[in-house]
């Protein structure tokens, strides 16, 4: 993935959530110091409320289309590599003073010890696959806090569903408690459905529950299914932003404004 795709990939999924967090919550361009100078953090988004933080890192596609087991191999290379950087970027986050922009272009400078990961987050882009489940062995370094593995598309249904900075750090800190339901990506659906249509906790999930509740979720004009209103296809047109954003981003911003704001073209 290039640096501008990566740049641009980071500045998008920040704005989708300002749209729902505020911006004063959404973090990026987050660069620690090292002998009195910046240099690149491994967080690639950073979402803070208080002194919590979610640490988020992103992995994009090459653009390849790759036959199944390629795939299935690509795609735990990125989670490993993601994960790795997610620990990393806690760990800096906690220990190492840094400084970030929010989406209002402001920077700040947070002193080490300032903020309190509460999990990381390593989401992957999968334009070869964006909506179907797919299955793959998941390894992740041991660390102490949770890390989370989510395609962009289930992510910014997390966020597009629960609608506020409070709703989504209370769901990934229950979510840690199912982490072991999950064996790879786009399979956040039944988790969402249980969250949103039941009681807003994951007591009694099971991998037996997800053909169920994945059942019940497609009631929910999420980013999939095979009928979606004008207001999924906004989000699912989102989705299919991505893989084109690295040509042009100037260009892209104003294709992704005009899906935001519910323009046809």
């Amino acid at each position: 993935m290039s640096i501008q795709r990566g740049r641009a990939l980071e500045k998008l999924i920040g704005e989708f959530s300002s749209r729902f967090f505020m911006k004063d919550f959404v973090w990026w361009d987050v660069k620690y110091i090292s002998g009195g100078k910046p240099k690149q953090h491994p967080t690639d988004v950073l979402l803070v409320l208080n002194r919590e933080c979610i640490v988020v890192s992103v992995k994009g596609t090459d653009g390849e289309t790759k036959a199944p087991g390629r795939l299935k191999l690509w795609l735990e290379g990125k989670v490993w590599d993601g994960s790795k950087s997610v620990k990393t970027g806690m760990q800096r986050v906690k220990n190492v003073p840094f400084q970030a922009r929010n989406l209002w272009y402001e920077t700040r400078d947070f002193p080490a010890d300032t903020l309190i990961p509460i999990c990381g987050i390593c989401l992957i882009e999968c334009t070869q696959e964006p909506f179907s489940p797919i299955e793959f062995q998941m390894r992740q370094p041991d660390c102490e806090v949770p890390i989370h593995v989510l395609s962009i598309n289930d992510f910014l249904n997390v966020v597009h569903w629960l609608g506020s900075i409070c709703d989504v750090f209370d769901y990934f800190k229950r979510r840690a408690s199912i982490r072991s339901t999950f064996s790879g990506i786009n399979q956040e659906r039944p988790a969402l459905a249980l969250y949103t249509l039941r009681v807003k906790d994951f007591a009694g999930f099971t991998s037996e529950d997800k053909v169920r509740l994945r059942e019940l979720h497609l009631r929910l004009p999420t980013t999939s299914g095979s009928n979606p209103s004008a207001h999924c296809q906004r989000f699912q047109s989102l989705s299919y932003v991505f893989p084109v954003l690295f040509l042009h981003l100037a260009s892209c911003s104003r294709v992704r404004q005009g899906v935001l704001s519910g323009s046809s073209s």
